[in-house]
């Protein structure tokens, strides 16, 4: 589920600013695209998205927003085995990942429907885990 879906400028332009990123006309798209319109993207997938709105974009604002952009807290940068690029959430409550091997694509998984008990606190001071779910989907999620 997107938590920006419904965003206009107005709204992520002020998002924006009470982050601390300047919101110039580039930010703005690229913001715009990762929070209300993109799903997991990697940097290529902004980059080629904004190729078609805004084409005088260089490939250092993109990188430097998205950088910007998980430095504020507004997204989070996650590295997967199944891909050598960092791949961009919006999503920042706790989840997990189902990835469909026939298409590609990701989904979010929510944490009440895994059962994960690790019995690791003797050992480790465990801050966060990324789970990643491999396979074909079977039903369109809701």
């Amino acid at each position: 589920m997107k938590r920006f879906h419904d965003k206009k400028i107005k709204q992520i332009e002020a998002l924006m600013r009470q982050s601390g990123i300047r919101p110039t006309a580039q930010r703005l798209a690229i913001c715009r695209f990762v929070l209300c319109e993109a799903d997991h993207p990697t940097a290529d997938d902004v980059m080629a998205h904004m190729e078609k709105v805004f084409p005088i974009v260089s490939t250092a604002t993109v990188y430097n927003t998205l950088k910007m952009m998980v430095a504020h807290g507004l997204i989070r940068a996650i590295k997967f085995p199944h891909s050598d690029a960092a791949i961009y959430d919006q999503n920042l409550h706790h989840h997990y990942h189902f990835l469909d091997e026939q298409t590609g694509r990701l989904y979010d998984v929510d944490p009440k429907q895994v059962q994960l008990e690790p019995s690791l606190e003797n050992q480790f001071h465990i801050t966060d885990v990324d789970i990643l779910f491999r396979g074909r989907l079977q039903t369109p999620p809701n």
